[in-house]
């Protein structure tokens, strides 16, 4: 809702006007980099404020922009229950006997759980198309969400999940652009964001405008791994960012339909709701990621304006806007 009368309709419907000591440093940092959340005056605050200065544009509290909608996903556990009691994952568990007893005479077990070494069941369903969907949705999930102490995490304290490159002191503000690209994908709203990966050794990430005139984000992908059981690095990149880049750009196109025609979509009737099939949708999986990842006010704000400047640049080069992707756009903007 603009303050002002608006001129575009759009924007009508999202705005309203392990382990060496080095490694542990820096898996501590990124803890408390990205533990802390939003609080819910921030929250508030961020309602009341006009993100887009020169439109006079508030975030509509409908819409997925909304901070409170992560708030309040994350206050019901939703993702915790989707990541850690999902049927279509298969954890990571093992009950032994550690050859000890009780006073009693009573064997002792050891339970081991390991949430960072879970994997996605292979067959979750019938369908090919719906099997790949829910298949790739999970193994998402777990690399977004790896949760290695046993609590709900994005951090993994491994160099190649997404979080870590997404905090590379190169990345900068850069990462708040990714975000915007993938909450965009998630709308079904189409971004130029690639994974240049054919020269080897000069692995990119790149996101331009629709007309290519304008880079926002030119990020090299390339990645030193240690050599297990050894100081030598092994030059490789990271390829977990851009399994999730290609899964989010191929359901942002109409691959996504079979699964949403079984209603797997954003809740709007009380029943669909409690049916739960919102669990597994691009929206809720990014939403929740964004969340935990953006942790102050002003950065929220910055991605944000991120949002309405790549949805901006969109529909200011789209000259052919079909029906349904203009639903799509309205969801957004």
């Amino acid at each position: 809702m603009k303050l002002e009368k608006s001129n575009r309709v759009i924007k009508n419907i999202l705005f309203i006007p392990r382990m060496k000591r080095g490694m542990i440093i820096k898996l501590l940092v990124m803890m408390y980099t990205v533990c802390a959340r939003l609080v819910l005056s921030d929250i508030k605050t961020i309602g009341e404020t006009k993100v887009i200065q020169e439109d006079n544009l508030l975030i509509h509290p409908d819409g997925p922009l909304n901070p409170l909608r992560g708030y309040i996903m994350d206050r019901s556990g939703y993702m915790y229950n989707k990541r850690f009691y999902a049927p279509e994952i298969d954890t990571m568990y093992k009950l032994e006997k550690t050859g000890k007893v009780t006073d009693d005479g009573k064997p002792i077990y050891k339970y081991e759980r390991k949430p960072v070494n879970d994997k996605a069941y292979t067959n979750i369903c019938n369908s090919p198309a719906k099997n790949e969907y829910f298949l790739r949705f999970h193994t998402q999930l777990i690399n977004m969400f790896p949760s290695s102490d046993g609590a709900l995490s994005i951090i993994a304290g491994r160099p190649d999940a997404p979080t870590s490159f997404l905090l590379k002191d190169e990345l900068k503000d850069d990462c708040i652009y990714i975000l915007a690209a993938l909450l965009l994908l998630s709308e079904q709203v189409g971004v130029s964001i690639n994974a240049e990966i054919k020269e080897k050794g000069n692995e990119k990430l790149i996101l331009k405008s629709a007309d290519g005139n304008t880079i926002y984000v030119d990020q090299s992908l390339v990645l030193y791994k240690n050599k297990e059981n050894s100081e030598e690095k092994i030059k490789t990149y990271h390829t977990e960012t851009v399994k999730l880049i290609n899964f989010m750009k191929h359901y942002a196109e109409d691959a996504i339909t079979y699964v949403q025609q079984d209603g797997f979509i954003e809740p709007t009737k009380y029943e669909q709701f409690v049916e739960g099939k919102f669990l597994s949708t691009l929206q809720f999986l990014i939403q929740s990621y964004i969340y935990e990842f953006i942790d102050t006010k002003d950065k929220y704000i910055k991605f944000v304006k991120a949002v309405h400047t790549l949805l901006n640049d969109q529909i200011n080069n789209n000259t052919s806007i079909t029906k349904k992707k203009k639903k799509s756009y309205e969801r957004v903007l």
